[in-house]
């Protein structure tokens, strides 16, 4: 093999290589991230009275969670944020899910909404002040939006919540609940307790949902 064949072969040889690794590069970050998209005609989340109490055993705190109500939501994944520290809350809970259903899953896209999760909140804003006009107002918007804090102590149903991403349609079935939370080593009480409500927004806002169920829907 002359110079020049040797020459060409490695040139093709770390084209090929590059370009292996950029496609392996942008499936990762779907993968991960996922895309924007719009989903019409999802319904509202339905909700039901329960009672019942779990005692898990989590390292480090006595934990109680009581149901409130039983639980199911299908939603437009806006977003999905992972918290790994080691609070009770991370232990817990390590996943956030922010969902949409309603006009807000239905106009996703058209409307240019900027979702971002920060700190357990789910945050968003508008371009334009005009564009609130297909939901009636920031209220619209509220109704049809949830910060969902997803308790999951089964591991295959953990594993489910983390492959959740942007741009999936998927339904959590399980119960919203309070987690009530006593640190052993000083007896500190952190109450962890969700909202039982579609209308309301800032602190306390976010559902608590212990999932017993995920299913990813088309």
């Amino acid at each position: 093999m002359t110079y020049e064949e040797r020459r060409r072969r490695n040139k093709l040889f770390w084209k090929c290589l590059l370009i292996g690794v950029i496609v392996f590069l942008a499936a990762w970050i779907f993968m991960h991230t996922g895309r924007r998209r719009a989903i019409a005609g999802i319904g509202d989340p339905i909700q039901k009275e329960a009672e019942g109490t779990l005692t898990p055993d989590i390292e480090g705190y006595d934990t109680t969670i009581t149901y409130l109500y039983s639980y199911e939501i299908e939603g437009l994944v806006l977003s999905a944020k992972e918290y790994t520290d080691y609070s009770i809350g991370g232990k817990l809970a390590s996943r956030d899910i922010g969902l949409a259903w309603g006009k807000v899953a239905e106009y996703n896209t058209k409307v240019n909404f900027h979702w971002k999760q920060r700190n357990r909140w789910l945050e968003y804003y508008l371009d334009s002040y005009e564009e609130l006009e297909f939901f009636g107002g920031y209220e619209g918007i509220t109704r049809n939006v949830s910060n969902n804090h997803a308790i999951a102590l089964d591991p295959e149903i953990r594993k489910q919540i983390n492959r959740i991403k942007k741009g999936d349609h998927v339904r959590l079935k399980g119960y919203l609940v309070n987690v009530d939370i006593v640190r052993e080593r000083d007896g500190a009480i952190i109450p962890w307790h969700s909202s039982v409500s579609r209308e309301d927004e800032g602190d306390g806002a976010c559902e608590v949902i212990y999932v017993t169920g995920v299913e990813m829907l088309k």
